[in-house]
């Protein structure tokens, strides 16, 4: 149930999850428009048009635009605290943010309803960065379900789910990897579907991850493959070692 929907109920505990999720980007309208008050008592309408493409920018048309986006940070702060106002016993307050160069949490989005409750919230952040843990597994039902739907039962799927959680749990615990998962990163982007004509032949394709860093495009083409544990690759590891 959204908050908007459970406005006016009561619960004895109430969770709120993503709350550090930044809201969606509002598509331009092509018309802005807002009423302004007069000293008599009535009202000016005010209206600005977009910007066509080749144009300038149109003043009232931004200015209508930050008066919108302020409008809707007010509302989102009513609604977050109706929202934690339902709980009669226990409210539960659930979001993320990333983590700095040194491990600590950065300020929430700006947008989010997290940034709201940084201020009170942020020691908390803070205290559980510091703190040493594991990388937690992936869930298991969750890890079968998504391969059942691509057609494995029986022995098969168990195989599969215990390579996926390994997989899994090797990029949390490579740096490298979890550089390139870096939800900061410029222009980032995942399943990126591009056609392109190769030898006179159109194809669609699809890029895994690519991101810009320091100026340059990186392309990602994720692989997953495992070792058989066999005299020669025991012995092909061990040459590679510095003597």
């Amino acid at each position: 149930m959204t908050m908007h929907k459970a406005k006016g109920l009561q619960f004895d505990l109430v969770i709120l999850p993503s709350l550090g999720r930044p809201p969606r980007s509002d598509t331009p309208s092509l018309l802005r428009a807002m009423e302004r008050p007069l000293p008599d008592g009535s009202a000016d309408l005010l209206l600005a048009p977009i910007r066509d493409a080749l144009g300038a920018d149109e003043p009232i048309y931004e200015y209508l635009g930050l008066r919108e986006k302020e409008k809707g940070r007010n509302e989102a702060s009513r609604v977050l605290y109706v929202a934690c106002t339902q709980a009669r016993d226990e409210l539960h307050l659930v979001g993320h943010t990333n983590l700095d160069a040194d491990g600590k949490p950065k300020d929430s989005h700006g947008q989010s309803l997290l940034a709201k409750l940084w201020p009170a919230v942020a020691g908390q952040f803070e205290a559980a960065a510091s703190s040493p843990r594991a990388a937690a597994p992936p869930h298991p039902q969750s890890v079968a379900a998504a391969l059942r739907g691509l057609g494995l039962s029986g022995a098969p799927l168990e195989q599969g789910v215990g390579r996926v959680e390994r997989a899994l749990l090797n990029v949390l615990a490579d740096e490298r990897a979890r550089w390139i998962l870096d939800p900061d990163h410029q222009g980032a982007l995942n399943e990126q579907r591009l056609t392109a004509l190769l030898g006179g032949e159109v194809r669609n394709l699809i890029v895994d991850r690519t991101f810009v860093e320091n100026g340059v495009r990186w392309i990602i083409d994720y692989k997953t493959g495992f070792h058989r544990r066999t005299c020669c690759h025991r012995t092909s590891c061990a040459s590679r070692q510095p003597s």
